[in-house]
């Protein structure tokens, strides 16, 4: 299924809408705002984005977790249109089992060389342990990573960057890795393989799949030295 984004039209009206209101040209203003209106009501992810944000103002939390999955469904089905369109954020955050991960993407120009088709990114990543009694330690990682063509990397190891924390309930772990791409945006999705403490007999026993939420590699986003 193929969608039609309007996402330069959508800027070029949100700075023609600007520099309308700047100029104090407010009937002009008024119809721009009527067309960036109307492009919205037709874009599928804008449509989703709306009502996600709708149902967590007014606290309706079901229908937040229902609409949450339906854009991250949307948001896979279009692939590389939806990085290539920005629809994807710097940011995700996803909880299980009492287990939140909450990442932060950031561009390194300095470490970057477009002209040779490498652009570096990084990723702060804190995962929280926000259960009341459970003990987890964290054994290893798994990543899909797609650039903005739709090719696909897949990456297994232990740990994270040479560790496998143990978490405590309410204890918190942080990092930062590295990701090269070939595109100037991306996306990176996942999963934590964790171990939870039996206290009975003191044995590492259930194993637990934490999920990454997916969230966007952007040279056009945040940046860091």
């Amino acid at each position: 299924m193929a969608y039609h984004f309007g996402r330069n039209k959508r800027k070029d009206l949100e700075l023609e809408l600007k520099l309308a209101v700047k100029g104090e040209d407010f009937k002009v203003a008024a119809r721009i705002k009527e067309e960036l209106e109307e492009l919205n009501r037709k874009d599928p992810v804008m449509l989703a984005r709306t009502a996600l944000e709708a149902a967590i103002r007014e606290e309706r939390y079901q229908d937040a977790a229902r609409l949450k999955a339906q854009l991250e469904a949307l948001q896979a089905e279009l692939g590389p249109a939806a990085l290539q369109a920005g629809l994807l954020s710097t940011t995700s955050t996803a909880v299980t089992g009492g287990i939140r991960v909450t990442v932060q993407s950031f561009y390194l120009p300095t470490k970057s060389a477009p002209s040779a088709g490498r652009y570096m990114f990084a990723y702060h990543i804190v995962i929280a342990n926000e259960s009341s009694d459970t003990i987890v330690q964290l054994r290893s990682r798994h990543w899909l990573i797609m650039d903005a063509t739709g090719r696909t990397e897949e990456v297994r190891g232990p740990g994270v960057v040479g560790e496998q924390p143990i978490l405590l309930p309410g204890k918190s772990h942080e990092y930062t890795s590295g990701c090269p791409l070939a595109t100037p945006q991306g996306s990176m999705e996942g999963s934590y393989t964790m171990v939870v403490l039996n206290p009975v007999d003191g044995t590492w026993a259930e194993t637990m799949e934490v999920k990454i939420a997916k969230f966007m590699l952007d040279a056009r986003g945040p940046q860091a030295v």
